[in-house]
Order: structure tokens, then sequence, then C-alpha cells
């Protein structure tokens, strides 16, 4: 549902989060933090010229309004500090934001990312941390480790799922904001620890994944404004400052701004901010939990190697459809991914049950586009026929090759010619 600060009960005994873990600070630890974190503007007073652009903003865009999930003061005022107060470019960047998440997706985006074969490939590679601490004054920390990350990762899993990933964590990570809004009576603004140890002329002559690195930083600033309140740098290598001046690109002056770097001696400033039972041991603090490690990607190539093998090359003649059935146990889940070889060509996939009757339609004739990666998941309730189907009777002269892999709880299902 729809939530705001407004909506909850004030009789209503306020419980934390299960995941929140403050530390009672001492009154010098809150000092120093207040000292060292820069204030968050969208908690700040505003003025009474704010006051009234923000009112317009509410009062003018009722549509818009209604379309959002988060109907707050606080998130509007996010998009209004990131457009600098100018109305029309904030509202501009809020519809952009919205027709973002209604062409994404996003509901489809949280239920099929953890139903994906490579959903735990990832959460067991990638090294980050949204669990491990708290600032002294409450808000929210991201532990992460990317010079720890192969390159070659996003020729393993595809970079098409790593970014529809990142967005599942970006939407988790604003649930718990409305969570905090709801206890804090305030939704907080994140600290980044990115440890930059490793990174070198592989990650940042890798295009594709370089590439991807910028479509997610796009994803944060345009869609998810005023999520970041400092991204501390640690352990910089110098090859970083060639490559700045691109990658400073990626930002606005006001999320650059927000980037404190660090070759080394970076525990005082760590230590000031994040207790230190909270904070990992690589960052200069005491604790030493478990996180993903990341690391060469040859293992998870060896893992996933069984693709191939179980490729089906599927021709579907101008004028006629091809369809595909797969029995799924209550329990199970199903998933597939394709490309289409040349242009485009409609596909389907429906859930029935034994005695033939729709139980869901994942995908209902979605014109899907050549050369890109598809996919589609599905978990059965109850025993399940999976109807899967390729629809060319549009096309009057052209033929499309699909060339698919379909997978059972992640294991790759046998090459199928169809019904």
């Amino acid at each position: 549902g729809k939530r705001g600060r407004n909506d909850k009960n004030a009789e209503e005994v306020k419980k934390p989060p299960p995941w929140y873990h403050p530390v009672t600070p001492t009154p010098e630890q809150l000092e120093a933090a207040s000292k060292t974190l820069p204030p968050i503007e969208y908690l700040t007073t505003m003025t009474e010229e704010q006051k009234k652009i923000l009112e317009d903003f509410k009062t003018q865009n009722p549509d818009l309004i209604e379309r959002c999930q988060d109907q707050c003061d606080e998130y509007y005022r996010r998009f209004l500090i990131a457009r600098k107060w100018n109305l029309k470019d904030a509202v501009s960047m809020f519809k952009e934001m919205l027709e973002w998440r209604e062409e994404m997706n996003i509901p489809k985006i949280m239920e099929e990312v953890p139903m994906s074969r490579y959903f735990n490939t990832m959460q067991a590679y990638w090294p980050c941390d949204y669990n491990a601490a708290v600032t002294f004054d409450g808000h929210q920390v991201i532990f992460e480790r990317l010079g720890r990350c192969d390159p070659q990762f996003g020729e393993i899993v595809p970079l098409e799922f790593i970014e529809r990933w990142h967005i599942w964590r970006m939407e988790l990570h604003q649930e718990r904001r409305r969570q905090l809004r709801d206890y804090l009576g305030f939704a907080d603004s994140s600290v980044l620890v990115q440890d930059l140890s490793g990174l070198g002329f592989k990650h940042f002559y890798h295009k594709a994944a370089f590439a991807l690195v910028g479509k997610i930083n796009t994803i944060n600033t345009n869609y998810y404004p005023e999520s970041l309140r400092r991204l501390y740098l640690l352990n910089v290598p110098s090859i970083f400052s060639m490559f700045w001046g691109i990658i400073k690109g990626w930002y606005d002056e006001r999320t650059a701004s927000k980037f404190v770097f660090f070759s080394s001696a970076h525990e005082k400033e760590m230590l000031s901010i994040i207790p230190s039972s909270q904070l990992y041991t690589w960052a200069g603090g005491e604790n030493d939990g478990p996180m993903p490690k990341g690391g060469s990607a040859k293992s998870i190539r060896k893992e996933l190697k069984g693709e191939k093998k179980a490729l089906s090359v599927l021709t579907v003649p101008a004028g006629s459809s091809h369809s595909l059935s797969v029995h799924l146990e209550a329990g199970k889940v199903f998933s597939c991914e394709f490309k289409v070889k040349s242009y485009d060509i409609e596909s389907s996939l429906i859930a029935n049950d034994a005695e033939g009757t729709t139980l869901k339609t994942v995908a209902d004739k979605e014109k899907l586009a050549s050369k890109l990666r598809h996919s589609f998941s599905y978990k059965a309730e109850t025993h399940t026929t999976i109807s899967l189907s390729f629809d060319n009777t549009y096309s009057w002269t052209r033929s499309k090759t699909v060339k698919l892999t379909n997978f059972i709880d992640g294991a790759c299902l046998p090459p199928q010619q169809g019904d």
C-alpha cells in the first residue's frame, strides 16, 4: 500500500524493525558523528519559499502523487533537493521516475529476481553487506568491496540480471527506509563504505562491466535521489585518479560532493561514525563476521557450464507459433531464459492446474525485442503445467529463431522440441 508518516496510529507502540540494531552512543560519540557526517537536507527546516514550492509540487501534480508508493513530504523533498528546488525540473524528474518504474515493472522484478537461478549465485558471490551496521546517529551503513569483483563475472551471470538484482536490492533498501520512517518518524539516508583494494586495469578496461557500473549509478541518481548521505572510498588505488574524470561525469555536482577518498589511514574517521563492534576489520573495526568474498569467477563459470548442452534452438516459421509444456511439482520454481536472434516475437507463459484451469498468466503475448536476454519465472504452489509459447502468427514473411534454456530450481532441463 501507499505509505506516509501520517498513516500510522499515534497510539501504536513503536517497535524497531528486526534488522535494525543501533547502539546507544555516548554524547561524545553522537557529537563526533554529527560533525563528521553532513546534515540530511530533506530532514532540515525549510525556508518559507521552499515550503511554498513543496506545496505547489503536491497540489499541482495530484495524478503523479496518486501513482507514487511513497506519499510523504520527505520523499517529495528528495526530488526537489536533487533539482535545486526548481519545481519544473523536480516534477520532470519525479515523472520520469514513475515512468521508469512502470517500464521496468518493479513488482515483477521483486517477484522474479529471487526465483532466478542466478539469485543464489549473486547472493553468495557479491561482496556486500546491508545488515552489519548503523551509524551513531541511527542511519544505515552499507559495506561493499567492489575491487574484489571479477569483471568476467558479468560474462557468466548476465549483466541484465545483475542490473535487475541491483534494483531488487534498492527496493528492499527503500522498504527499510519506510520501516524506519514508521519507527523513528523519519526516513534515513545511507552511508556507503566502499573498499577499492584490488581494483585494477582489468576493471576499467572491461567495457561491459564498466558500462554496467555507470548504468547502476544512473539508476541510483535518477530514480532513488538523495538516498546517499556519504560515500567513503577506502584503499583507493593510484589508477583510480586516471579514470575519475569519466566516473565523475556519472554524478551531479551535489552527489559527487558526498564522496570521501582514502588511500590509507581511514580508521579514525570510520570509528567516529560507526561502532567498532559493527565496523568490519578491513575497515578498521572489530567485526570479523562473514561476508561474500567475491574473487575469481572461474568457479562460477564451472558451476554454470552445463548451459550450452541444455540450449534449445527453436525455429518459428512465419505465420505460426511454437509451444512447450513443462510439468512442475508443488514448491518447485520454473524459469526460462531466451534470446530472439533477429526481429521480435510474442511470448506467453501460463501456469495451469491439473484440470487445465489457469492459475497465473506470467506473460501474455509480450512482444520481445531481438538480441536481448529475456526471462520468465514461476513458483508452483500445487502441481502445475507450464505452457511456454512463442507466437509468430503476426509475421507474414519472416521466421524467427529463439535460443532457449529452461530450468527447474536452477537446474538445466534437457533441450525440448515442443508440442
